[in-house]
């Protein structure tokens, strides 16, 4: 439960990441 939450999390950050690099808005 723990480890999924946390993944979880990682994998929006990695996502977040990645956007900010293509130069995309997160809204």
């Amino acid at each position: 439960m723990i480890t999924r939450a946390y993944s979880g999390i990682r994998l929006k950050d990695i996502i977040r990441q990645i956007y900010i690099e293509s130069g995309g808005d997160i809204r």
